[in-house]
């Protein structure tokens, strides 16, 4: 039975058809290939959010969060609870065990949220249920500006944009948000209700009652039957005003008597403007799956055909647009992999010194490359950072099969064979060799492609990229390589070859190895003790790299909250904002500033989400920023200019928000630094804090360290007096409501029209309920039949109220959250730590780091556990091959080789610890046992024909020392470009090419040394100085 080298020779024409097969779905696959910024990632984070206007803190807390809570807290794998109470508005934010399937984890809270009926007020909004993934995000985030004000265009965009954009291929939501809404507002006079006896509960019911369209059956005539209906709703504006609300004395009063009826806006709690300019925004939302670019790319192509038919007044500004980053981040990483590709093949000619063995091997690249393709669109991948960088990953090492069985082709060649019985044997006989090593290569991508978190989310599509492309290469290694070959490579070709002065060049550097391996196999305590020596430093030298969760990315947009003193109102935190802007405009970087004040629809996801203004004291404030290629200052210096130049805003807090952090959902509803402190007690919680904040003053690169409870908000509080009230035939909630009505209104009905519904709103005019005393003298009517003013039944007192309660597993917390800059996480923590060294904290109150600090301490371990099932995997691959348990563990040794390279690369570069630094050494695992196990396979095979012990471990070590090298600088140039790349998305790709290519480099060279003397230490072969 022929073996696949022998059959691939004598097949030529079988194999030819195999390559075009491969050629032609691969570059089908090619096609069907989108483009993202990084692999579809789904959180397993859910967010439950309720608005309850004009509901203070305390009562958000007791009556909508807790209930929410106890509910979601019954839903399975559920493992943290996070809570947000403020004025008017709830968050609660459930973190799933990670591989929740997080569609039912959805169903499940709704389920648990429908028991919840009855038990929520019923002026409370429903609850809306969130959760958090990249394909939820809007891929292109547009301000729109013009017309004469944001109603009409809002209106504008609902009519004429909305529709065209839904329709297109891939779009799977156009949401227009912000801008002012219409509302039908009725004013009642105050004066007029009391005289005519008349409450809120009375006019809000007749107002629906006078509002609607019924079906009165059915009446059948001369064979045809008619359906029966009466036509009741308001056709006009003005026919609000005509309905009657009483007739004392038999004289009808009409609305319009004691009511002005206008068609208006909402009340302005929020403002969205655009470079000065007011706008609305329109996010645009992909369906799942669909190619982000091609989808962005589709709708700016629909609006410049829609922009001939707009008003000139109207223009759309993108403040986030995925496909532009997508493609220069895109575009770079191709970049590194072409690059690394084109050095893979310059080293391979130099060594070579010869086309044809060259043209060979480089075609193991293309080939696989394409078979790559076939795989990812199979497993429904696109491309992103991910799998375009374990291309470039890979891209060196996709020639290392193929070089060792033109190296062996060769040998047999200059030994007299001919080229076809050289093909067959020398693809054959290193078979095994190459198998194990890509074996060992692939192993180390299944234990990170199988672990939790963030890392096995980005480590899956990569490791699946490379696996496939080695299997290609080995594919191509054993079968096209040796066709190839057979046809191509003649004795007369290797032979001039073989004189040429690359080779005798070679053999110089050869011999003068072996002399140097000799000295070191007669001072193997000395080679030995300073390479452990070396290991042990390079271990302790860790503390010097620093750590963080993931690098920061050099994004073209930042973002930034700032939160005003309580009870602020709108109008001062504008020219706050204002103030800010000006600042923001003085930076050469700022293209455009949008800006976000009070809670709306435009911020509401955002503050679902753990991030975004949440009160008409708050602002979220957006900047775009040129491409990272025009401008001279990175993302962070910009925002670090602008912390030093705003004007300082008395009692007031300026953050920043990083977008890194939001596009990896990472830390929803977190920061970078978070220090939670637990207890009961809030007054002895801020206690606490306080003392912790003095105690982190001037630490360096720690930046905006802030608490989240922040100076309670004046309240004017309500007393009521249940002994008057029930005298006076009222109930509490008569009280509350009555005035709950009076000041904030009611929705009485819905004017209907055009097939649009707009709120028709009761509440008092607005010259009563200006002041206190305007509140004192709400009248209440009573089921006695007469009104009384408020100040009969209640008293007045002035206090301050929480601005915001959270909670975490149902306790309730303070946190501080900062963020760094210039400096990682690791150590402006640790630093923490150390001066919070000596705090002692009561009873019940304990104190806890969150925030990216303790995801990068869970994604480490996880990441160390599969490091060591990584090592575990490649040494019981090498067992398998050497059916030996001895020399896999000689070979095992490669990898603390590789780690002394990766420590001296990380401080040379000023690289951190990080994710992907983690992840390049465990893929560097696999790659740096490969030179020692071709090593040991072809010492054992001179063993095994009688060599001398001595003369088998140095005449080995010298005949593989050419593969070897060619492999390694191949590899090592293959990630070059990927290691100190600038452009767009290096900041994850550097750090990966960085490990490999520094750890690999020292792997090898010490492997021509230390191995040997290993190999010579087990196997217990002396090498006596005399000798």
């Amino acid at each position: 039975m022929m073996n696949l080298p022998e059959l691939s020779v004598n097949r030529k024409i079988a194999v030819s058809m195999v390559i075009c097969i491969i050629i032609l779905f691969g570059t089908i696959s090619f096609f069907k290939l989108g483009l993202d910024l990084l692999p579809e990632l789904e959180y397993p984070f859910v967010s439950v959010v309720t608005s309850y206007e004009g509901v203070g803190t305390s009562e958000i807390e007791q009556h909508i969060t807790r209930p929410i809570e106890e509910a979601v807290a019954m839903v399975k794998n559920v493992k943290t609870v996070y809570s947000t109470s403020q004025e008017g508005f709830s968050t609660v934010i459930v973190k799933f065990d990670w591989g929740t399937r997080l569609g039912v984890a959805v169903q499940d809270v709704r389920d648990q949220l429908s028991y919840l009926t009855d038990i929520l007020p019923r002026d409370a909004d429903k609850p809306k249920v969130l959760k958090y993934s990249t394909d939820d995000m809007p891929v292109i985030f547009y301000a729109v500006t013009g017309l004469e004000n944001t109603r009409a265009l809002r209106d504008y965009i609902r009519d004429n944009i909305e529709a065209p954009l839904n329709r297109l291929d891939g779009v799977a939501a156009v949401y227009p948000m912000g801008g002012l809404e219409r509302e039908i507002n009725v004013f009642l006079d105050r004066d007029k209700l009391r005289d005519l006896g008349l409450s809120f509960e009375r006019v809000r019911h007749i107002i629906a009652a006078e509002n609607l369209n019924l079906s009165g059956g059915h009446i059948t005539e001369h064979g045809i039957e008619y359906l029966v209906r009466t036509l009741g709703e308001f056709g006009s504006v003005e026919a609000i005003g005509e309905i009657m609300v009483a007739a004392p004395n038999g004289k009808p009063v009409y609305l319009k008597d004691i009511a002005t009826v206008r068609d208006t806006f909402k009340e302005v709690r929020s403002v969205s403007r655009v470079n000065g300019q007011d706008c609305v925004l329109v996010g645009i939302l992909k369906e799942a799956g669909a190619n982000t670019v091609a989808v962005v790319d589709r709708v700016k192509a629909k609006l410049a055909q829609l922009a001939k038919l707009m008003p000139r007044s109207i223009t759309f500004q993108p403040m986030m647009d995925q496909a532009s980053f997508i493609k220069s981040a895109i575009l770079a990483t191709g970049m590194n992999v072409l690059e690394g590709g084109v050095l893979a093949i310059l080293i391979l000619f130099l060594f070579l010194r010869a086309v044809r063995p060259t043209l060979i091997i480089s075609l193991a690249i293309p080939l696989s490359i394409i078979t790559t393709f076939i795989g990812m669109n199979a497993a429904n991948y696109t491309f992103n950072i991910m799998t375009l960088s374990g291309l470039a990953l890979g891209i060196g090492m996709l020639v290392d099969n193929a070089i060792i069985v033109i190296e062996n082709t060769f040998r047999h060649l200059q030994e007299g064979k001919s080229p076809k019985r050289a093909a067959i044997v020398g693809a054959s006989e290193v078979a095994s060799a190459i198998t194990a090593s890509t074996l060992t290569t692939v192993a180390v991508f299944v234990p990170i492609a199988l672990a939790k978190g963030i890392p096995g989310k980005l480590a899956k599509p990569l490791g699946l990229t490379v696996t496939i492309a080695l299997f290609a290469s080995l594919f191509v290694a054993v079968t096209i390589v040796p066709m190839l070959s057979s046809l191509i490579l003649t004795k007369r070709h290797v032979n001039r070859h073989a004189s040429g002065s690359g080779r005798a060049l070679f053999r110089r550097f050869a011999d003068r190895y072996k002399v140097w391996l000799g000295w070191a196999l007669r001072h193997r305590a000395l080679v030995l003790g300073s390479t452990g020596m070396a290991f042990v430093l390079s271990v302790l030298a860790l503390n010097l790299v620093g750590a963080e969760f993931l690098p920061k990315q050099d994004n073209p947009m930042a973002m930034f909250l700032l939160k005003m003193p309580p009870g602020t109102p709108l109008a001062r935190t504008d020219a706050s904002v204002a103030k800010i802007e000006r600042v923001m405009r003085s930076q050469p970087e700022v293209v455009r500033i949008g800006s976000f004040l009070g809670l709306s629809e435009a911020t509401k996801y955002d503050v679902g989400m753990g991030w975004g203004a949440a009160a008409v004291n708050e602002a979220q404030i957006m900047l775009t920023l040129l491409p990272k290629d025009k401008r001279k200052r990175i993302s962070d210096e910009v925002v670090e200019a602008i912390r030093d130049e705003i004007p300082k805003i008395p009692d007031s807090d300026f953050e920043y928000l990083d977008t890194t952090d939001m596009m990896t959902g990472s830390q929803v509803g977190e920061k970078p630094i978070q220090i939670k402190v637990f207890g009961k007690d809030i007054d002895r919680l801020k206690e606490i804090v306080a003392y912790v904040r003095k105690r982190c003053e001037g630490i360096r690169g720690l930046r905006e360290l802030q608490s989240t409870q922040r100076e309670g908000k004046p309240e004017i509080r309500l007393k009521i007096d249940r002994h008057k009230a029930s005298q006076l035939g009222l109930s509490v909630y008569q009280i509350e409501r009555a005035v709950k009505d009076a000041m904030l209104g009611v929705v009485a009905s819905r004017y209907r029209i055009g097939g649009d519904e707009f709120d028709i709103r009761l509440r008092l005019r607005r010259a009563d309920r200006l002041s206190e005393n305007d509140l004192l003298n709400i009248p209440i009517s009573s089921a006695l039949g007469f009104s009384v003013p408020l100040y009969q039944v209640a008293t007045v007192s002035h206090d301050v109220g929480p601005i915001k309660i959270t909670r975490e597993n149902k306790e309730r917390k303070i946190t501080l959250n900062g963020t760094t800059f210039g400096r990682d996480i690791g150590s402006v923590v640790s630093e923490i730590k150390k001066r919070l060294s000596d705090l002692r904290l009561p009873s019940g109150y304990s104190l806890e780091f969150g925030g990216a600090y303790q995801e990068m301490r869970d994604s480490f371990k996880v990441l160390f556990a599969a490091l060591a099932v990584a090592v575990l995997l490649v040494f019981m691959v090498m067992a398998a091959q050497f059916e030996s348990l001895l020399q896999p563990f000689i070979v095992m040794f490669a990898v603390p080789l590789g780690i002394i390279g990766v420590v001296f690369g990380l401080l040379v570069t000023h690289t951190t610890l990080s994710v992907p630094t983690i992840m390049g050494t465990i893929i560097l695992l696999g790659i740096a046992v490969n030179d020692a196990i071709v090593m040991i396979d072809y010492i054992n095979r001179l063993r095994r024909r009688g060599a001398a012990p001595q003369d088998a471990i140095i005449n080995g070590a010298a005949v593989r020392l050419r593969p070897i090298l060619i492999t390694t600088i191949t590899t090592v140039l293959g990630v070059l470009p990927l290691s100190f790349s600038t452009t767009a998305g290096a900041e994850l790709r550097a750090p990966m090419g960085i490990t490999i290519g520094f750890g690999l480099s020292f792997a090898t060279l010490l492997t021509l040394f230390v191995i040997p003397c290993i190999y010579s230490v087990i196997g217990r072969v002396s090498f006596n100085p005399r000798n």
